[in-house]
C-alpha cells in the first residue's frame, strides 16, 4: 500500500508588500501591528511596538491566524483521515475478492472530504510606515491613530513618537 499525497493550497499570510501582521500578546494590549518579513531578524523574543513589552517568537499571531491555523490543521487531519480510510477500503475489498467468497467486506460508506479554511481577510492598509534607525530593514506598520512612543520590534529601542 503506498500512501497519498495530500495537497491543499494555502494562502500566504504577508500582504502584497511583504508584510506580516501580528499581535501583541500583552492582555493590556493586544494590538496589532505588520512587521515586513524580509528586514526583521531571526531571534528569540520580539518587542511590541506599542506597549515595549517583549515576548517569545511564537507569540505574535493575530486572532484571526491562530483560527486559520486551527482550521487548517484539522482540514489536513481530515485529509489524512480519508486518505487511510479510502486505503483501508481499497485493502480489505482486495481481501474480500481473493478470499474467494471465504470473507465478506462492506464499506463503512463515505469518507469525509477536506477543504482548505477560507482565506485570511485582507486587512485595509491604513497604516503609517516606521523605519527603526536601528534596525533599517525591519520596516514596521502600525496604527495611524497611535501617537505614543514605538518601539522597534527587533530590539525594543524607541524609534518613533
Amino acid at each position: 500500500m503506498t500512501l497519498a499525497r495530500i495537497a491543499m493550497p494555502i494562502e500566504p499570510l504577508l500582504d502584497p508588500e511583504g508584510f506580516l501582521s501580528r499581535e501583541c500578546p500583552n492582555p493590556d494590549c493586544l494590538r496589532q501591528f505588520r512587521a515586513h518579513n524580509e528586514g526583521v531578524p531571526s531571534q528569540e523574543t520580539y518587542t511590541c511596538p506599542y506597549c515595549a513589552q517583549e515576548y517569545p517568537v511564537n507569540s505574535w499571531w493575530t486572532q484571526e491566524q491562530q483560527q486559520f491555523h486551527m482550521k487548517l490543521a484539522h482540514s489536513l487531519r481530515d485529509a489524512a483521515s480519508s486518505s487511510a480510510m479510502e486505503g483501508f477500503d481499497k485493502l480489505f475489498k482486495d481481501v474480500a475478492r481473493r478470499s474467494k467468497g471465504n470473507i465478506r467486506y462492506r464499506s463503512t460508506g463515505s469518507t469525509r472530504g477536506s477543504t482548505p479554511p477560507p482565506p485570511l481577510p485582507k486587512h485595509a492598509d491604513a497604516s503609517r510606515l516606521v523605519t527603526p534607525s536601528c534596525h533599517p530593514p525591519a520596516l514596521l506598520k502600525v496604527s495611524e491613530d497611535w501617537r505614543e512612543s514605538i518601539h522597534c520590534y527587533a530590539c525594543g529601542s524607541t524609534v518613533a513618537a
